[in-house]
C-alpha cells in the first residue's frame, strides 16, 4: 500500500496514538482502541488537509481507518478519482 508506511509514522508522530515503538501498518486501530472517536475526527480533517481530498459519506465507515493498511486503499481511490465538476445552476 503506497501511503501505509507514511500514515503509521504520521499516527505515531503526531499523537494520534500512544504506542511505545513502531505502529505496524496492519495493527488494528479502532477495534483495539488504540484510536479512538475524538482523534478519528481529527486524523480525518489531518487527511483531508495533507492529501488534498474530502472524505465524506460512505467512505467515513469505520472499516476504511482500522489499519494503516485500509487507510491507504482509501487515500489511493480518493487521491486518483476525477474531482467532480461544478453544477451550475440553472438559467
Amino acid at each position: 500500500m503506497r501511503y501505509a508506511a507514511q500514515l503509521s509514522a504520521m499516527l505515531v508522530s503526531e499523537g494520534f496514538v500512544d504506542v511505545e515503538e513502531d505502529l505496524p501498518e496492519d495493527e488494528p486501530l479502532l477495534s483495539s482502541g488504540l484510536l479512538d472517536s475524538m482523534e478519528l475526527i481529527r486524523l480525518i480533517g489531518r487527511l483531508n488537509d495533507e492529501f488534498g481530498i474530502l472524505i465524506k459519506g460512505a467512505d467515513l465507515a469505520n472499516a476504511n481507518f482500522e489499519t494503516c493498511v485500509s487507510m491507504s486503499r482509501l487515500l489511493e481511490r480518493l487521491i486518483t478519482a476525477p474531482m467532480p465538476s461544478a453544477s451550475h445552476p440553472a438559467g
